[in-house]
């Protein structure tokens, strides 16, 4: 038997529209923040500009940070075009195995890179890949072989 508060009313139910000062129609939606319930008037123009500048900011650095992060995961077979496999003395499938242990950690890190920003806040989780990451890659200096 569900009760008048397990039912969640419909977007559409919840939006509503307000004259501003100037005479202008506002559309809002109630907001729900510290167990209190006010409505929230939203200007649409300011809104709409306010997105284009942020997007105008934060869209070129995005595209930058993806082709590097293609680069990356690219960088493994560049490496070993240049000489890392016979640097490291690996031989028969020793590289490939190599190569699939380091995708299948990228995938499970990118999982939990997601699921930590959400829970932590990214702050605290970039913070904490740098310091990992710087680790990882001090580490990756001292390896001589395979088994190290």
């Amino acid at each position: 038997m569900a009760s008048v508060v397990d039912k969640k009313p419909h977007l559409s139910e919840l939006t509503f529209t307000l004259p501003s000062a100037e005479g202008e129609v506002l559309e809002g939606m109630p907001s729900v923040a510290s167990g209190t319930f006010s409505r929230v008037a939203v200007d649409l123009d300011l809104e709409k500009q306010a997105l284009k500048k942020f997007d105008m900011f934060l869209l070129p650095q995005l595209a930058l940070l993806t082709i590097l992060t293609y680069l990356d995961r690219t960088n493994i077979g560049n490496a070993k075009v240049f000489g890392l496999a016979e640097g490291l003395k690996l031989k028969g499938n020793k590289f490939n195995i190599l190569v699939m242990f380091f995708y299948i950690t990228y995938i499970v890190c990118d999982v939990l890179w997601v699921v930590s920003i959400q829970r932590f806040g990214a702050n605290r989780v970039l913070a904490v890949a740098m310091v990992g990451w710087s680790a990882a890659t001090f580490g990756t200096g001292f390896t001589n072989s395979y088994t190290s």
